[in-house]
C-alpha cells in the first residue's frame, strides 16, 4: 500500500525530519490548528479532538504556531495541511482577507474546512465553536445584572481584546454592548477598547492606566481570556471587590477561587472538550454525505459565587 508522509508541528517545534510520521492513504486525515498549546480552553479542545480521533480511528494532528495567536503562522500551518493532503482542516478564522487563499484552495481541492468562528457557509463547510456575538451578549447581560444589583447610576466600562482588529472578538464586543443596553436602563459609556496581546499582565496594566485617567470606570467587558485574568488581578490590587464588575472566561480552580475571593463576580466558559470532539463528529457527517447542521455553537456556562462549590463537586474540580 502506498504511504503518505505527513509533518507535525507544535508550538515548540519547527518542521524537520524528526517530526515526520507515516500513515496509510485510506485513513481520514484531520488537522486542528489551535491558537496556542495547552491552557484551560485550547488544551481542552486538543483533549477532545484527540479522544474523538482515537475513537474514530482517524489520523489527527493538533498544530499550533510558535507565537500564540499569530495568524500568519496559522495560515502557514493551513498551507502545510493542504500540501500534505489532509481531508479536513479545523481552525479559527479571524480575518477573511488573510485566510482567503486558504478558503479558496480548500474548496478547489475538496478539503473540508471547519471554522471555530462563524464566517458563513460560503467560506467554510461548518462552524463548530463559540458564537462570539451570543457569548458577548451573555456577558453584557451579566454586567447589566450586576450593575442593577449594585445600584449603579451608570455603567462606564472598557472592553479588553487580544487585538483590537480581531474579527471574532469584535463580534464579542458588539454583543457585550448590546447585552448591557438591553438589560440596563441607566447611562452606558464604553470608555475605551484596549489590546491585551493575550497577556494578563498587559491587561492589568491597561486597566490600571485607564482607571487612573477615568476614575468613574466601574466595569470591564472581556473578549479575551487574559483580559479577564488581568481584570481579576486589577480588582484585587485596587481593593475594588464588590464595587467593580469583572467576570471570568474559564472554568478552572483559579477562576473559581477568584470568584469566591470576590475578584470576579462570576465566571463562564463553554464545553471546550466538546468543541474538540465535535470537530471530528461533524466532519464525519460531512465526509459520509450525511445531513448535518452548519452551525454548531457551544453552550455558554455561567457559574455564580453561590454555585461554585456545587459545580466543582459535580465536575470533579478540586479547589485549593
Amino acid at each position: 500500500m502506498k504511504k503518505t508522509v505527513i509533518i507535525t508541528l507544535t508550538a515548540a517545534m519547527t518542521i524537520s525530519a524528526a517530526a515526520m510520521t507515516v500513515s496509510a492513504d485510506d485513513t481520514v486525515k484531520i488537522a486542528t490548528i489551535g491558537v496556542q498549546s495547552g491552557g484551560s480552553y485550547w488544551g481542552n479542545i486538543e483533549q477532545g479532538f484527540t479522544a474523538a480521533c482515537e475513537e474514530l480511528g482517524w489520523e489527527g494532528d493538533y498544530w499550533t504556531p510558535q507565537n500564540a495567536g499569530n495568524d500568519s503562522e496559522m495560515v502557514q500551518l493551513a498551507e502545510n495541511a493542504l500540501t500534505q493532503g489532509y481531508d479536513v482542516i479545523c481552525m479559527e478564522i479571524n480575518d477573511l482577507d488573510m485566510y482567503g487563499d486558504i478558503i479558496k484552495r480548500a474548496k478547489e481541492e475538496g478539503v473540508k474546512l471547519i471554522s471555530l468562528t462563524d464566517v458563513g457557509e460560503e467560506n467554510c463547510d461548518a462552524f463548530v465553536g463559540i458564537d462570539s456575538y451570543a457569548s458577548g451578549y451573555s456577558q453584557g447581560e451579566q454586567i447589566a445584572k450586576f450593575a442593577n444589583e449594585l445600584g449603579y447610576e451608570e455603567v462606564n466600562y472598557v472592553t479588553l481584546m487580544s487585538t483590537t482588529d480581531n474579527a471574532s472578538q469584535l463580534k464579542n464586543r458588539e454583543g457585550i454592548a448590546e447585552g448591557i443596553a438591553a438589560n440596563y436602563d441607566g447611562k452606558i459609556n464604553e470608555i475605551d477598547i484596549a489590546a491585551t496581546d493575550s497577556n494578563a499582565a498587559t491587561a492589568q496594566d491597561k486597566l490600571s492606566a485607564l482607571y487612573l485617567a477615568n476614575p468613574e470606570l466601574n466595569a470591564v467587558g472581556c473578549a479575551d481570556l487574559y483580559g479577564a485574568l488581568g481584570a481579576a488581578q486589577f480588582v484585587s490590587e485596587n481593593g475594588l471587590k464588590g464595587e467593580f464588575i469583572a467576570t471570568g472566561l474559564e472554568l478552572t480552580p483559579d477562576a473559581f477561587n477568584r470568584v469566591l475571593d470576590g475578584d470576579l463576580m462570576a465566571t463562564s466558559s463553554v464545553d471546550s472538550v466538546g468543541i474538540g470532539k465535535n470537530f471530528c463528529y461533524v466532519a464525519q457527517k460531512i465526509l459520509n454525505g450525511e445531513d448535518y447542521e452548519y452551525s454548531n455553537p457551544a453552550q455558554k456556562i455561567w457559574v455564580m459565587p453561590d454555585e461554585v462549590e456545587s459545580y466543582c463537586k459535580e465536575n470533579g474540580i478540586e479547589l485549593q
